[in-house]
């Protein structure tokens, strides 16, 4: 994820150094809050599970479990606590995300919340 751009990815082993390092856009969903001292903080947020998050979280995981049948997703799934996890998301892409929601009724809304993103 050091260079991600969008999307939304979900990390149940371990993260090396540096991770999120030049991370654009996206957000990761991370297991075990060691992994936490390996995030570069430069450009993200390191952000606690809110309700929404959770219930994205656990559909990701049922759906890696119907896929892979994997033993380590299941036991994270049977055992879940979305405080074992947390979120990393850039904070630039954030503030887009916000701005979209609040143009989302302007004629164009991308445009709009671009033009107020950068001609503050």
């Amino acid at each position: 994820c050091e260079y991600m751009t969008g999307g939304q990815v979900v990390v149940l082993g371990d993260v090396g150094a540096n991770f999120a390092a030049g991370m654009s856009g996206g957000v990761v969903y991370i297991f075990g809050r060691h992994n936490e001292a390996h995030v570069n903080t430069e450009l993200v947020d390191i952000k606690d599970l809110n309700a929404k998050d959770e219930k994205e979280l656990k559909a990701v995981i049922e759906k890696h479990i119907a896929y892979t049948d994997s033993k380590k997703a299941k036991d994270i799934l049977e055992k879940f606590d979305k405080k074992d996890f947390f979120k990393v998301m850039p904070r630039d892409y954030e503030k887009m995300l916000k701005m979209l929601d609040l143009c989302k009724n302007e004629k164009d809304p991308n445009l709009a919340a671009f033009l107020k993103i950068t001609q503050k």
